[in-house]
């Protein structure tokens, strides 16, 4: 790899630098990138990854102190923040010079590393010799993404490592809290598991038989699944619902009512009914919905049966006026019990997919960094950072 320094001199990098960006060349091809990476996953390498990924893909001890020590300075000039952002820190010679925190700006599909690149670029070559023997510290809330339709930034990142290194002589420590993969919580390869898929994907005991069940439903009820994915929802699945605990924190009143909405039950049991009756049910229906926010605010982590009963019992306990008839209390509470078991399976299925996606991210993160890891011994850390 030959690069230009900013004085217009030729710069002749590492010998292995052209080998390690042929190494990396496949994470381009985002198609191929993403199959094997599922391939990976299915197999059963999420757990060997994530606990990889816990133990060796930090950064040494030496440099993670050193971005505690400018997280914690930024962070007192600029606030905490959890949202995407990046910031960076130079050192030289005679001090530490850092700048950010960068945002995204969606609209323009700049993503906040982009910042960061080209601020650092400016400051190596106004820095020049200042610089040699140091470091430059990148951190990026989300870990740098590898899928974006122009270059992703941590193939960018890579590849400036590698032109930073030889033109100045400086170390590059890339450090993130949390693991984003391709798309981060955009990834779409789970999208299509919802309760239904579970439920179909628990019941059939491999690919085959599950897209035959799927065959013999509705047609478009559901969309087949394919076999990586297939096996690795059913080994989540194998876990068993009893040990997978959710909360149902921020469910909304609309999602309480659910696809078997308390209107339908209005508009069934208050046929016959005075005005002043269907106000009144319309009334305790209203108030039954925000008297159940409180299951849900509490947020306590359940499992999906556990989270079932309690709707049970609330419907079963609930007090009404005497406004209301018997049967259309009934009817109430009979309504209630479908829209929040219907909330609650969506909640569950939420879960699920979350939890998929977030062992996908960082099985994925965990195999780029092996790729780049010979790059690790002279310029380049892209590491996950322990912020406490």
């Amino acid at each position: 790899m030959t690069l230009n320094d900013p004085n217009g001199h030729v710069v002749r990098g590492p010998s292995d630098a052209d080998a390690l960006l042929s190494r990396i060349s496949s994470w381009v091809d985002t198609q191929y990138s993403v199959k094997k990476a599922l391939e990976h996953f299915r197999l059963g390498h999420a757990a060997a990854a994530a606990a990889a990924a816990a133990r060796d893909t930090f950064l040494s001890r030496r440099a993670n102190e050193r971005f505690l020590e400018l997280h914690r300075d930024i962070g007192e000039e600029c606030g905490p923040g959890s949202r995407q952002h990046s910031w960076a820190a130079v050192e030289t010679r005679e001090e530490v010079v850092m700048y950010g925190p960068y945002y995204p700006d969606y609209a323009s599909g700049e993503h906040s590393e982009d910042l960061v690149i080209r601020q650092t670029e400016e400051l190596l070559g106004a820095e020049g010799a200042r610089v040699r023997g140091f470091g430059v510290y990148i951190f990026t809330q989300n870990s740098p993404c590898l899928d974006r339709d122009t270059q992703p930034c941590m193939l960018q990142l890579v590849e400036k490592a590698l032109e930073w290194h030889a033109v100045y002589g400086v170390k590059i420590h890339i450090g993130y809290a949390k693991c984003w993969g391709f798309k981060g919580n955009k990834e779409a390869l789970f999208r299509d598991v919802d309760f239904a898929q579970l439920e179909c994907v628990g019941g059939n005991r491999d690919h085959e038989s599950y897209v035959e069940a799927v065959r013999k439903r509705p047609e478009g009820d559901l969309n087949a699944l394919s076999e990586d994915v297939f096996s690795v929802v059913r080994r989540t699945l194998a876990v068993g619902s009893n040990n997978l605990k959710f909360s149902l924190r921020h469910a909304t009143p609309e999602q309480i009512n659910g696809k078997s909405s308390f209107k339908d039950t209005l508009s069934c049991v208050s046929e016959g009914e005075s005005q002043i009756e269907r106000e009144a049910l319309t009334q305790e229906m209203n108030a039954m919905t925000e008297a159940a926010q409180e299951l849900v605010s509490e947020g306590t982590p359940r499992n999906l049966e556990e989270h079932i009963e309690r709707g049970q019992t609330f419907a079963r306990e609930y007090g009404f006026t005497s406004q209301t008839s018997e049967a259309a209390r009934a009817e109430a509470r009979l309504a209630f019990r479908r829209c929040w078991r219907d909330m609650v399976e969506g909640r569950y299925a939420e879960f699920v997919r979350d939890s998929l996606t977030d062992d996908f991210n960082r099985c994925v993160t965990h195999l780029f960094s092996q790729d780049v890891y010979p790059l690790q011994g002279y310029s380049f850390f892209a590491q996950r950072t322990v912020l406490r």
